[in-house]
């Protein structure tokens, strides 16, 4: 079954409501709203805090450095070494870790055959945001949202970066998950490429009626290693509406994207100037989705109630339709640079969640629509409306009635591969990337409740001998 955003959204929400937090913590989303709410007529926001208790006012400003006495460095073993990052608006905070290694373990344990997931640290909360991940000369990149087990003196949601081969590059706290708190620090999400990484953080200051009286959203563009430092946002947006929500970030060496909800809009940030695409008015009206950035090109789904196409613009243009099939919607968009690909889905139900053929097409990438050369992959059977491509390979979340498996298509001769998603494991419907022969996905252990990441060899935990009906 293919999911609509909204209905995408409502996914995100009951999946991630499965975990279960401990030592008194609770979980639960980033996203305020004017009047409170947390949902967003589209995706939800795809970063997931922790909640841990509030022992401290947030007016008392915290230390710009722990010390020996601080327990929460005797409960993790090292001093992470929190400081404020300058110019966050109104007094509010968001701090950096100049010892961002002490947070994350990168450890990985075995899942099963040809399956490994990232070991547990007894000493957090862990959820993954599963749109903040990217890969970077040969090496995969990954956000991990951490809260203490404790009773802590910085309360608030650690979002570590890493990276597969053990490095950890980075970590933020803010105070996302302080439902008690009226003001807010949030990290929306962060993305990168080419030894570079883009973020956003909104900041708002709350009223007693859960309105705003302040709300910005702060753009970062800089190098990956200056995480660790006393950076300053490149961009200071002050204009968006209470309670907007800046969600799937996407970060190249020049360009930052967001999906700007309920505004409908794409936002393009370049040398610490902003660019809207779409929105109403526009050639590409609707709710965009699934966006996808290569260098300065930004691709989404325009998802409007009769149809589903692709979108395409960039900072010097406005926005154009890319590709439009007359008697299908196009979802599932994906691209690794050298290749796109999507699915062709035919003959909705009447909420578009639901088609009777679907097929999976690719074409070498290009931003010209008129160069764009498409050929028909393989039929699919029941796929998810995002996915993943990486060295020619397509990966996509399908089910059977109630029963879930990724599945890995060759664009080169369509031939597919399937593994069965255990009952232990409960899979995010986003892959987070596909590089080589291994396919890796955010997901949560039922037993105990962790978010975590899992990693599978298409070799050894893939099997071959699939076929979907033509």
């Amino acid at each position: 079954m293919l999911l609509t955003p909204s209905a995408r959204g409502c996914v995100l929400h009951l999946l991630l409501a499965l975990l279960v937090c401990v030592g008194g913590c609770s979980c639960g989303y980033h996203a305020h709203t004017a009047d409170g709410a947390v949902d967003a007529p589209t995706d939800a926001p795809s970063d997931v805090m922790t909640d841990a208790p509030v022992d401290a006012p947030r007016d008392a400003p915290r230390d710009t450095r722990t010390d020996a006495s601080d327990p929460d460095v005797a409960f993790l073993g090292c001093d992470p070494g929190w400081h404020p990052l300058p110019s966050i608006p109104d007094d509010l905070e968001v701090l950096y870790a100049d010892n961002p290694s002490c947070l994350l373990n990168v450890a990985w344990v075995s899942c099963g055959p040809g399956c490994q997931r990232l070991a547990d640290d007894p000493r957090f909360e862990r959820s993954v945001d599963p749109n903040s991940s990217w890969v970077d000369g040969g090496r995969a990149f990954f956000t991990m949202a951490e809260g203490l087990t404790i009773p802590t003196r910085h309360p608030g949601r650690i979002v570590v970066v890493a990276s597969t081969d053990g490095m950890v590059h980075g970590a933020w706290l803010d105070s996302a998950n302080l439902f008690r708190d009226p003001n807010l620090t949030g990290i929306d999400g962060i993305g990168g490429a080419g030894g570079q990484f883009g973020a956003s953080i909104t900041t708002g200051l709350g009223t007693t009626d859960g309105n705003f009286s302040t709300y910005h959203a702060l753009i970062y563009q800089a190098p990956l290693a200056s995480m660790t430092g006393p950076i300053e946002p490149t961009l200071q947006l002050d204009t968006l509406p209470p309670g907007s929500a800046l969600q799937y970030i996407k970060a190249s060496a020049t360009t930052l994207t967001a999906e700007v909800q309920p505004l409908a809009k794409m936002l393009v940030v370049e040398d610490g100037r902003e660019h809207w695409l779409g929105g109403p008015g526009s050639a590409t009206p609707h709710i965009p989705a699934g966006s996808v950035l290569v260098g300065r090109e930004v691709f989404w789904l325009d998802w409007g109630a009769r149809s589903v196409r692709i979108a395409h613009g960039n900072f010097d243009m406005e926005s154009e339709v890319f590709l439009e099939i007359a008697d299908a919607d196009t979802l599932g968009l994906a691209s690794d640079g050298t290749d796109l690909a999507w699915i062709q889905a035919y003959e909705p139900n009447a909420i578009r969640n639901v088609y009777a053929r679907t097929e999976l097409w690719t074409a070498p990438f290009t931003a010209d629509p008129a160069s764009l050369s498409p050929r028909m992959v393989a039929s699919l059977s029941n796929p998810s409306n995002r996915a993943m491509l990486g060295d020619g390979y397509y990966a996509v979340l399908s089910s059977t009635g109630t029963k879930l498996f990724s599945r890995v298509y060759s664009l080169a001769d369509g031939s597919v591969q399937q593994w069965d998603n255990p009952d232990a494991l409960i899979l995010f419907p986003d892959e987070l990337w596909v590089q080589g022969s291994e396919v890796a996905y955010s997901a949560v252990l039922r037993s105990p409740r962790r978010g975590t990441i899992i990693r599978l060899s298409t070799d050894e935990a893939y099997h071959s001998g699939i076929t979907d009906p033509l």
